[in-house]
């Protein structure tokens, strides 16, 4: 009977931990799919922002104008963090200003300066998918022999 809990208890938490990779790999490729038009930067400010202790990224502040209205936006640049300050402020000096900026073309104020598949998240969502589907199998199917 104990064992039945302790089954139950893995079963929930390993739906849990899937649904949560599931939700996370959604949520970015929603975003990706969102950002269907390319236009030009327009006055881009790069500067280094602290995430935490030893965490730095670059972000970018630029202006972008569709159908002659302009927008603002604010992004990660690069897609990766620096350990200091001082190498996050050297990766500035080595980004090259013609950028594009993605936008959605529903709509416009959501914009990215990068725009990458989330292949890592879907990956491990289906891994994990796969793996809560096996073990749910062969849970059904001890049941049945037994």
């Amino acid at each position: 009977m104990q064992r039945k809990y302790v089954t139950l208890a893995l079963v929930a938490l390993f739906s849990i931990a899937t649904a949560i990779y599931a939700y996370d790999a959604l949520k970015k490729s929603w975003f990706y799919f969102q950002l269907d038009g390319q236009t030009k930067i327009e006055a881009p400010n790069f500067f280094v922002k602290e995430i935490s202790d030893e965490k730095y990224a670059v972000e970018g502040r630029y202006g972008y104008k569709i159908k002659d209205k302009t927008y603002q936006g604010i992004s990660r640049v690069g897609g990766r963090f620096y350990r200091n300050e001082f190498a996050a402020s050297s990766a500035i000096k080595k980004i090259q200003t013609p950028l594009p900026v993605y936008f959605s073309k529903n709509s416009p104020e959501i914009s990215s300066l990068e725009k990458n598949f989330p292949y890592k998240e879907v990956v491990y969502s289906l891994i994990l998918l796969g793996g809560f589907l096996y073990f749910v199998a062969l849970g059904y199917s001890f049941s049945k022999k037994a």
